[in-house]
């Protein structure tokens, strides 16, 4: 029953991660990504990827971390993105040290340092040319776990990110 939980979630997951990075606002991205990792945190966890699960609560609760800071300006705004963005790093770093079974969960810390570089940027253009590395070290991941509702999320939302890039992001 787990198993078909996490697919279901995978699947829920899939259709958010997809429409947020056809946005153009950076905040509604990091909305959609928000609750892209909160669904993937669980789904990872059903799935027994003890790594996956912890670093996509922890990128949701970094996702509204950036989202707060964003809606301040100025300088204090700089430097609290460059803290948050340390204050991750050492997280994600540590964390997958403790959490750390086999080699996939290398590319889990990868991909989640990626992520935080992608929420600390203003410009969308600038977070989906980060995810698309993301993404593509995601599906990775998710072949050797054998989670292929998130191989699905994955595969769409790199399909997403490619369109978005042409749609939005190209010099007209």
């Amino acid at each position: 029953m787990s198993f078909i939980i996490a697919q279901v979630l995978g699947l829920i997951a899939t259709g958010t991660s997809m429409a947020c990075y056809q946005l153009k606002n950076e905040k509604h991205i990091l909305i959609g990504q928000f609750l892209t990792n909160l669904l993937m945190s669980v789904n990872f966890g059903l799935l027994g990827g003890v790594s996956a699960a912890w670093v996509c609560m922890v990128a949701a609760f970094a996702t509204i971390l950036m989202f707060l800071v964003n809606k301040k300006g100025g300088d204090k705004k700089k430097q609290m993105k460059k803290i948050l963005i340390i204050v991750f790093f050492a997280i994600f770093i540590v964390g997958s040290a403790i959490t750390y079974k086999s080699w996939p969960d290398i590319i889990v810390c990868i991909c989640a340092l990626l992520f935080t570089l992608s929420i600390a940027q203003e410009k969308s253009g600038k977070i989906r040319s980060i995810m698309f590395f993301n993404s593509s070290l995601w599906i990775i991941y998710d072949v050797v776990l054998g989670a292929w509702t998130s191989i699905i999320l994955h595969g769409m939302t790199l399909a997403s990110i490619i369109i978005g890039m042409v749609r939005l992001d190209r010099k007209k």
